[in-house]
């Protein structure tokens, strides 16, 4: 026995409000889609992050694949049974675009905003969250044997050769507060 394909329009006689919700909702997720593209490449640009215009690309392919079966089903190409495809691609590119949005707008890492302020002179002190520029970073950075990075502030420091520096004898007031300014750094051997 054969099974009759429903001949019935996909969209049935087509109402003024069913209409406006139809091209509300397209308009709605075309907005989304635009301004998400449009994120993703201005930020993968100023950011040099290669994974931001990976997103604008999948977005606008996924987004592609929804145009076309819309275009399929206008033209009454497709079994009524995909439409469900066509609401599960519409939930994936909604779904991609809200992805996109929360990897590209995620704060940049406080120890990548204290390399972009000074560059190779810095270091991100994880323990106080705080960003200290030390001069002549460098050697300290390369963990070279003998090397100090003495703190003028609480932020602001440089790094040197401590070793042949003579210091105060033992127990003395100037040699504590050295003591709590020097920070030697590990061998890297």
């Amino acid at each position: 026995q054969e099974t009759k394909m429903d001949d019935s329009s996909l969209f049935e006689p087509e109402s003024k409000t069913h209409k406006a919700l139809e091209y509300g909702g397209a308009g709605s997720v075309s907005f989304f889609l635009v301004f998400s593209v449009i994120a993703c490449v201005v930020l993968g640009a100023i950011r040099k992050e290669p994974a931001h215009f990976v997103f604008a690309v999948l977005l606008v392919l996924v987004f592609g694949i929804l145009v076309v079966l819309v275009m399929w089903w206008r033209q009454g190409d497709l079994d009524p049974k995909f439409k469900w495809l066509m609401a599960f691609t519409a939930f994936v590119v909604i779904f991609s675009g809200a992805v996109a949005n929360i990897y590209i707008w995620q704060p940049i890492p406080a120890s990548e905003v204290c390399w972009q302020l000074y560059k190779n002179d810095s270091l991100y002190n994880w323990g106080t969250n705080t960003c200290m520029q030390i001069t002549s970073m460098n050697d300290c950075r390369m963990m070279k044997k003998g090397f100090c990075i003495r703190m003028s502030s609480e932020t602001q420091g440089a790094c040197f050769n401590c070793t042949p520096a003579p210091f105060p004898p033992p127990h003395s007031p100037e040699k504590d507060m050295i003591a709590d300014t020097y920070i030697p750094v590990p061998n890297a051997n």
